[in-house]
């Protein structure tokens, strides 16, 4: 379901409550209200709960075309969600620190991750957003559209981060 030049952003992350997928419903629903299409969104994970009620808000919401769900992917197509896609979001509740996170940082891909969660060493690496306002990660990509942030800078800093932490040194 995406076109060539679609921009996507990736949510590798199971459909438990915590990890507040609602906020990326929230999210695309003020997006399209600005009439502004410009990102999908790709889920992948397991359903924990959750994933019948997101599903139905979705729906009742009608963004049913805005995003695309998988289950459980082999790793060669996460590698390529990972590659082609603008960057992660990670709306989580809870997580320090996640997996997804460091593969980003390694596929040079812009993160979008929660205010006040992570790691306080981590968010220069990271576009944060408050997780209770939806207009505040509109704002941060209006940003980047404006040349505001500067996405490279911010990639290639994650990625030496990456490098120097994720070794067998290390």
């Amino acid at each position: 379901n995406l076109k060539d030049g679609q921009k996507y952003l990736f949510y590798p992350a199971q459909f438990w409550a915590h990890k507040n997928h609602r906020y990326i419903v929230d999210f695309l629903k003020l997006m399209k209200k600005n009439n502004n299409k410009i990102y999908k969104i790709v889920c992948c994970g397991s359903n924990k709960s959750n994933r019948n009620y997101i599903e139905k808000i979705i729906k009742e919401n009608n963004l049913t075309e805005d995003f695309i769900i998988f289950n459980y992917l082999s790793n060669d197509e996460v590698i390529q969600l990972y590659k082609n896609s603008f960057g992660l979001i990670m709306p989580t509740y809870v997580a320090r620190s996640t997996l997804p996170l460091y593969e980003s940082f390694f596929f040079h891909k812009p993160v979008f991750y929660s205010n006040d969660i992570l790691d306080n060493k981590l968010y220069q690496f990271v576009i944060g957003f408050n997780s209770y306002d939806p207009s505040d990660l509109v704002n941060k990509l209006k940003n980047i559209e404006n040349g505001e942030i500067d996405l490279s800078k911010l990639t290639n800093s994650a990625f030496e981060y990456y490098k120097s932490t994720c070794n067998d040194e290390v």
